[in-house]
């Protein structure tokens, strides 16, 4: 068996193979999404340089799968699943949202009332813990964070079976909780009436955080070669110390904070937060000078609960890949 793992963000794609559901990753490579017209493109070209002809696949993409017509919600790219099928001549296949992936990811870590199990074994140590709480170990797990957009998804331990609750909760409205936070959404509604909580928390919600505190302290225009400034500029002025760069970033964190909060409450997510995505592990410093802890237990009714929330940090890289493939096992035992 031959088993094509993918972990198809807005921006970048993430792929890898294996020989079986519970073998490690092989050739794993990325991709940048706009060098390729079609998802079925990328996977043509993959199996041809690897020199592969895979009889199965596991898919996590960044946006709803619930329809054989998948569309990414932060890409150009969308795909018939029954047609990829055919195309290439696959056993079995499993598509998932990409913050499912991440998700099970987590999988080998928690278990046995949440106990971090083997990653100090692991050289790269890829999750750690970022607030201590007292976490409820019958509690589901929230995993969100903020990449080319903002993924969220709840991980559940069952008696005897491990469930993920997908989510589009990147899509839900912006809730202000300052006066500050206020005045951007207000500002932002100039330019889209829906306003999600994906505006201010992902790359373009940095890139908005810092056009709005940019035009409201009236500072000179910053480029980044000619180009309007991207996230990633933004995050590398922030962490050389410039003023409004950083204070951007910080925003941002607070606001996740809230999202997370949120979250939890919604889902009764006692277990924990684990932040995932691409964007946070490159600024954890700013992270932890953020105010995400404070509008994250700053609750008039339930403060003392979310203060014994658990808050991790999840830094693997091809954690999407290997979610991917623990979906693909966990999916074949159904």
């Amino acid at each position: 068996m031959t088993i094509v793992l993918g972990d198809i963000g807005g921006t970048n794609a993430r792929l890898a193979f294996s020989n079986s559901d519970s073998d490690g990753l092989k050739e794993p490579k990325i991709f940048n999404c706009i060098d390729f017209p079609t998802i079925e493109d990328l996977l043509t070209h993959y199996c041809k340089i690897s020199e592969i002809s895979p009889n199965s696949l596991s898919l996590a993409v960044a946006g709803p799968v619930l329809d054989d017509l998948v569309k990414l919600t932060n890409g150009n790219w969308e795909f018939s699943k029954q047609k990829i099928v055919k195309n290439f001549k696959l056993d079995r296949a499993v598509f998932i949202n990409d913050f499912t992936a991440q998700a099970y990811a987590q999988v080998p870590f928690f278990s046995g009332g949440y106990k971090i199990e083997n990653w100090e074994k692991e050289q790269s140590k890829p999750i750690g813990k970022l607030i201590e709480g007292t976490s409820n170990q019958n509690g589901p797990l929230l995993i969100l964070g903020p990449g080319t957009g903002l993924g969220v998804a709840t991980l559940v331990f069952g008696k005897n079976e491990i469930i993920v609750l997908q989510g589009e909760g990147g899509q839900v409205h912006f809730t202000p909780r300052s006066d500050l936070e206020a005045e951007m959404y207000l500002w932002l509604r100039k330019e889209n009436k829906n306003v999600s909580a994906e505006e201010v928390i992902s790359g373009r919600g940095l890139v908005n955080i810092y056009r709005f505190l940019k035009e409201k302290e009236n500072l000179p225009n910053m480029n980044d070669g000619g180009n309007p400034l991207s996230a990633e500029a933004i995050g590398e002025a922030a962490l050389k110390g410039n003023e409004v760069c950083m204070k951007a970033v910080k925003l941002m964190f607070g606001i996740l904070g809230t999202v997370a909060a949120n979250g939890v409450l919604t889902n009764g997510s006692w277990g924990g937060v684990i932040i995932a995505g691409g964007i946070t592990p490159k600024l954890i410093d700013l992270f932890k000078a953020s105010p995400f802890q404070e509008n994250f237990s700053s609750h008039e009714v339930y403060r003392k609960l979310l203060e014994r929330v658990s808050v991790y940090i999840f830094s693997d890289p091809l954690g999407g890949l290997k979610g991917a493939q623990i979906a693909f096992s966990k999916m074949s035992e159904e």
